[in-house]
């Protein structure tokens, strides 16, 4: 009898394919569960995908159903939809409207369900002193916490989901996630600024390198941190990516106060996400992956 699968939801991203390579990589049987006009508009991920031996299932109608996942019967379920950004009912379908019927659905076949979540919901939810180490069990339930972004809000609505499952949960709140094939606009202006040899340096922005990632979530699904929060943040930040990017002589300027005028953006926008992440000049670690050795990698 076959194994059943892990199923990626939202698996047609960043993230989603380091961690399918991973998954592949063990032998495991991995499925990317999309929307029909996703797949379209990445055709060339997707068959960069099925390539590698990952299948491609695509939801009956134009949103990702408890029927689509319950058919596959899978053994772990990875939410991986994310939104940096956008209005309010775009962001909380992402991560809270699809956490709840990834729920449903894992509920009734007993799947591990693997929520991807962001390191801005404990930025928000510490209540601790400027400059402090923050960590899993310095963060107090998401309801108690005044959200300074739409992204935060959800995403811990989204974790609550979750974690009130009743089923095997793990929930993962990674950095500025950063590497090979990176698409986020903030490395792509390090890149571009790099090349004028002029670097904009964050020493609070933190980030984690995909391949690390990947392997983390794919431990997550393996089992041993069922009903643990980890912090998926290493210990370097934007800062010491743009030191990797400018390997000779650059011009460096702090942004960090630039990035203070995020508190006059919208709750909505990236910016105000970022700023969200420095205003404390909280530095995030993990004592769930203490023993982790994170990597600097290349971009």
């Amino acid at each position: 009898m076959a194994e059943a699968p892990w199923v990626l939801v939202g698996g047609l991203g960043f993230i989603g394919e380091h961690l399918a390579h991973r998954l592949r990589q063990l032998g495991l049987d991995v499925v990317v569960l999309a929307r029909r006009r996703s797949i379209k508009k990445r055709g060339r991920l997707a068959r960069r995908l099925e390539k590698a031996g990952v299948r491609l299932a695509s939801s009956q109608r134009d949103f990702i159903g408890e029927e689509d996942i319950e058919n596959l019967s899978p053994a772990v379920v990875y939410h991986l939809a994310g939104k940096a950004s956008g209005s309010w009912r775009v962001q909380w379908e992402a991560h809270v409207g699809l956490a709840e019927r990834v729920v449903r659905a894992a509920t009734r076949v007993g799947a591990r369900i693997v929520y991807v979540s962001s390191i801005a919901v404990a930025s928000d939810a510490a209540k601790a002193p400027p400059g402090e180490v923050i960590t899993e069990y310095d963060i107090p339930p998401g309801p108690e916490a005044a959200f300074e972004t739409i992204h935060a809000e959800t995403k811990a609505a989204g974790e609550r989901v979750v974690s009130s499952s009743g089923g095997k949960w793990v929930i993962a709140r990674p950095g500025l996630v950063y590497g090979p094939g990176e698409v986020h606009s903030e490395v792509k202006l390090l890149r571009t600024a790099a090349k004028l040899r002029v670097i904009p340096v964050s020493r609070l922005v933190p980030i984690v390198h995909v391949a690390d990632v990947a392997d983390v979530l794919s431990m997550a699904g393996h089992g041993g941190l069922d009903g643990m929060v980890i912090h998926l943040v290493s210990n370097y930040t934007l800062g010491d990516l743009a030191g990797q990017l400018c390997s000779g002589r650059c011009l460096r300027a702090s942004v960090d106060k630039l990035l203070s005028l995020g508190r006059l953006a919208p709750r909505s926008s990236k910016l105000r996400l970022a700023w969200s992440l420095v205003r404390r000049k909280y530095r995030y670690r993990s004592r769930v992956l203490r023993a982790y050795s994170w990597r600097l990698g290349p971009v």
